[in-house]
């Protein structure tokens, strides 16, 4: 995986490893392959931490950023421009009724896409720069949207509950658990098991770096990191 955003790549390929993905395809020149759809749902559920980790945790969100970002020269780059560039508050109001951890998943259109939900692709696309940063942004966009508008967002995870069968059903078919026997049944929760994922995130790779001076002093952001 590329290096800027570390820890979206460490959510996907610690999913992958516990599934056992990738897998050899092929007879003579096996190649390693992952499910799409396998993909998809790790992707939605990274989604998902970025939301809880914007609105409930506004100061890892910040660090995440700063580490995410680390060439970004913010002093040349309004922070402005990163707001308003990368919030997409108009696209989640768009789609009335979804989720914006749906919404902002570009896997979940191209695994609905295809025939089979099922298929197979290489192990290898997902490390492909123009791959890797156009599923990346819906995490960006995700963690954003939690960071700027919390209260929707804190809403939005608290009413999914309606929707937690189904989104248990199909992670337990592809073996996507994420905590006890299905996924997290209130915000708190998720807000727990998203700080838990971080942890263990730091613990394999060291501390998050101290968040970049330039964001951490932008009104809306210091306001956010005061209110917690």
């Amino acid at each position: 995986m590329q290096p800027e955003v570390n820890f979206p790549a460490y959510f996907l390929t610690n999913t992958m490893a516990k599934l056992g993905w990738p897998r050899k395809e092929g007879l003579v020149r096996r190649k390693e392959v992952v499910s799409l759809r396998t993909v998809g749902l790790t992707f939605r559920q990274l989604n998902h931490v970025g939301v809880v980790l914007g609105a409930g945790a506004p100061a890892t969100a910040s660090a995440l950023f700063t580490h995410g970002f680390s060439n970004r020269d913010w002093a040349s780059s309004p922070v402005d421009d990163f707001l308003t560039g990368f919030d997409p508050h108009q696209m989640v109001l768009d789609q009335v009724g979804e989720t914006p951890w749906v919404t902002l998943n570009a896997f979940e259109y191209d695994s609905d896409s295809h025939g089979n939900s099922d298929e197979s692709i290489p192990w290898e696309w997902l490390s492909e720069p123009e791959t890797y940063i156009r599923y990346i942004g819906g995490y960006v966009q995700s963690m954003l949207w939690g960071l700027l508008h919390p209260e929707e967002a804190r809403a939005i995870v608290g009413k999914d509950a309606a929707r937690l069968d189904e989104f248990s059903t199909e992670y337990q078919h592809y073996g996507l658990i994420l905590e006890g026997d299905g996924v997290p049944e209130s915000y708190e929760s998720w807000l727990n098991l998203a700080n838990d994922l971080v942890a263990a995130y730091v613990n394999s790779y060291g501390d998050l770096p101290p968040i970049e001076p330039i964001f951490r002093d932008h009104p809306i952001i210091a306001a956010r990191l005061r209110s917690g």
